[in-house]
């Protein structure tokens, strides 16, 4: 149970046209030798050490992104992003690298360089709501006193996926999620165009944490003697809520989705 001044942000609180849903993969075509025994590893191994690399994977930055909105009526903005996955506090880091992390909570902090869009930036946190032994961890978003609203409501999953049709596993990243685009950014907003940027916003900033946290991990299979490429089944589709209900319920398969 959360503590006073906490709550959950389920994905019906998301206030964006279009929903999320996406897959980021690693195919691991040569095993690595992350525990230095000169052996390549095992799957067991290599998702461990994922999650003990899992706050330096997930932090990252973006040279150059392009704000497609017009961020506080300045016009579009080019400048560096950043962002930071910080246990919330040392309680958090301690459950976090325990072997039953669930309810450790993370706080999500970005940062620009450009002063106007730094101003507009949106911090979050999210909670470990599901932990599988050498399978997979899952966080969902959560509102808390010192972040406020969590810029996506949904759950993204991390983890380890059995041999594909290659006879590779997959480290990989998914989710399902709707955008919450702030009060601070959506005050602005007077026409269709300037609060489909203001999405469009939120979702590249996504796809480029996420892009970076693969190439990251490609590199890292590398270092430690493995060969790794992006999968062949990466994804991420915006498709309008009615149709995320439709798939969520199982009324059509994720080829039929309409991508926009």
């Amino acid at each position: 149970m959360l503590g006073a001044g906490y709550s959950n942000q389920t994905i019906d609180q998301g206030n964006a046209m279009l929903a999320n849903i996406d897959y980021y993969a690693v195919e691991i075509s040569v095993m690595p030798d992350l525990n230095g025994d000169h052996v390549p590893d095992d799957p067991n191994v290599v998702f461990r050490k994922y999650k003990e690399k899992f706050i330096e994977f997930a932090s990252g930055e973006h040279e150059d992104f392009e704000f497609t909105s017009d961020v506080a009526l300045y016009g579009s903005i080019r400048t560096d992003i950043s962002w930071d996955f910080i246990p919330l506090d040392n309680n958090d880091r301690v459950l976090w690298e325990s072997l039953s992390p669930v309810s450790a909570i993370f706080r999500i902090e970005a940062d620009a360089d450009d002063l106007v869009a730094w101003g507009a930036v949106d911090h979050g946190a999210v909670i470990i709501s599901d932990y599988s032994d050498n399978y997979s961890w899952t966080v969902s978003t959560i509102q808390t006193p010192s972040t406020g609203t969590q810029p996506f409501s949904g759950n993204r999953q991390w983890g380890i996926r059995p041999p594909n049709r290659n006879g590779n596993v997959e480290l990989y990243t998914a989710a399902v999620d709707i955008a919450l685009v702030s009060d601070v950014i959506r005050w602005e907003s007077d026409t269709q165009q300037q609060r489909e940027n203001q999405e469009r916003d939120y979702y590249n900033i996504a796809d480029a944490t996420w892009k970076n946290m693969v190439n990251e991990i490609i590199q890292w299979i590398y270092d430690n003697g493995g060969v790794a490429n992006l999968s062949r089944d990466n994804f991420q589709h915006h498709i309008d809520r009615d149709e995320l209900t439709d798939y969520l319920e199982e009324n059509i398969t994720l080829d039929q989705l309409t991508d926009n």
